[in-house]
């Protein structure tokens, strides 16, 4: 089934202005239009809300700003991404824009390509605010309903937690995207008059130093960063050593720097705003690659899987997803060493053994009141799977080793445990046909898990 075209809403009291964006978009989107605020409040608040508003600022009666603000104060049109596209262009009117809640600004008269990169580009990221929004009701939704589980009782606890991790990928998302459209508002406006300043030899310079930006790597430490400035400073004479930590934060190679810096100085302001478009595009695919992983841990954790058969999985995969759900607990003070690669494929319930995991993953921070260290280890030997989990928590007196597995006993404090966590955890080994054990000094706990590798 061919997926439903977005609807753009334009509204500008010039229907010339209307036609020129129709002309541009409408290949790709429904578009809906209105001549004046009034008429766009009621489009935009109807049934069918548009997923974007291209906006005119100067319109008769009520303008631009008004409408943008009074569409950010309705619950049912706040979401909807609002783009000015107006001739006003000093500082002070993106500001006022931008405090009443647009997203973005594009300069009358508009530029095509430049017109669609923008809409692609805030469409794609409404798409993922909204998978993401979604993500987060569906396991609040889960936790409801399942409260009483102690599968669901471990996720609540890790609620706070995973919207704190996918929050803060978004919120880079966001500033590195607020980056790459100044970087193009600039390229714009700025990179034609530049590169008319340069002569031939400057211009051959930068043809051959801009493909080599797009591989620097510009994350540099302070102390290397001012040991490469010194040295360059030293190889251009009259080169400032200011001038020459901006070179040397661009991540090019040195001798490539030394050229540059040898040439005209308008090549830095150049260099510079491609640089922070560098590094707001590996922001942006870092952070979706984190967030991407937070969801495909979350998606697979909560869901709950009927099957009766075992399925073959990779129990550090399994072991892993739990870390990445638990990421923001352990950054706080526990260091994590895994050892379980080339692991083979295991019969099992994947979704069973994730609570096991959780349990004794959890188990472990509570005991090393969050700060410590745990170290995983799983080899294949003699035809079974032998996992361990050790902390170096104060370990558990020898009078409660024998009551530790039993359902409803915990040394937690009241409201941090139910009791049945160790004893859920036994039986889903045993199920399994494996076995789990205790060895707990002061030095901190182990628990060993034997699974076989046959059906």
């Amino acid at each position: 089934m061919t997926p439903e075209k977005e609807t753009i809403l334009i509204v500008d009291d010039t229907p010339e202005n209307i036609d020129v964006l129709k002309g541009i978009l409408s290949p790709h989107f429904k578009i809906k239009a209105a001549t004046n605020g009034e008429k766009a409040l009621v489009i935009a608040s109807g049934e069918n809300p548009p997923d974007l508003v291209l906006l005119d600022i100067m319109m008769p009666g009520m303008d631009g700003y008004q409408v943008c603000q009074t569409l950010k104060s309705q619950p049912a049109t706040a979401e909807i991404p609002v783009v000015f596209v107006t001739a006003m262009t000093e500082m002070e009117d993106e500001t006022k824009g931008f405090e009443v809640g647009a997203v973005d600004f594009l300069t009358k008269p508009v530029r095509p390509p430049v017109v669609l990169a923008r809409v692609l580009t805030h469409l794609a990221l409404r798409r993922k605010s909204r998978e993401l929004s979604e993500s987060l009701q569906e396991l609040k939704t889960a936790q409801d309903h399942l409260i009483q589980s102690e599968k669901l009782s471990a996720l609540g606890q890790l609620v706070a937690g995973v919207a704190h991790e996918i929050n803060t990928p978004l919120g880079s998302i966001k500033s590195s995207v607020d980056t790459a459209a100044q970087v193009q508002n600039w390229l714009l406006s700025g990179f034609a008059p530049l590169v008319a300043t340069l002569d031939d030899k400057a211009r051959t310079l930068l043809g051959e130093a801009m493909p080599a930006l797009a591989q620097a790597a510009p994350f540099l430490g302070s102390l290397e960063a001012r040991k490469l400035a010194k040295a360059l400073a030293e190889q251009v004479p009259g080169l400032e050593e200011n001038l020459a930590r901006k070179w040397v934060s661009l991540g090019l190679e040195p001798n490539l720097l030394v050229r540059l810096a040898q040439g005209p100085p308008e090549l830095l302001e150049l260099f510079e705003w491609l640089g922070r478009l560098s590094r707001a595009l590996a922001n942006i695919n870092q952070a979706s690659t984190k967030a991407g992983k937070i969801l495909f841990s979350l998606k697979n954790y909560s869901h709950f899987s009927t099957q009766e058969e075992k399925s073959p999985a990779n129990l550090g995969e399994g072991i892993e997803m739990v870390l990445t759900l638990y990421q923001n607990l352990l950054k706080q003070g526990v260091e994590v060493v895994t050892h379980f690669e080339g692991l083979p494929l295991v019969p099992c319930w994947p979704d069973e053994l994730a609570q096991v995991w959780t349990n004794l993953l959890q188990n472990s921070i509570q005991a090393m009141k969050g700060k410590g260290k745990i170290e995983i280890t799983a080899q294949a030997k003699d035809g079974w799977i032998q996992l361990s989990f050790a902390d170096n928590g104060p370990g558990v007196p020898d009078e409660l080793k024998e009551k530790i597995f039993q359902p409803f006993f915990t040394t937690k404090g009241a409201g941090e445990g139910s009791g049945l966590g160790l004893d859920i955890s036994r039986k889903i080994i045993e199920k399994h046909g494996g076995n789990i054990r205790l060895e707990s000094s002061a030095a901190g706990t182990t628990f060993f898990i034997n699974l076989p590798l046959g059906t």
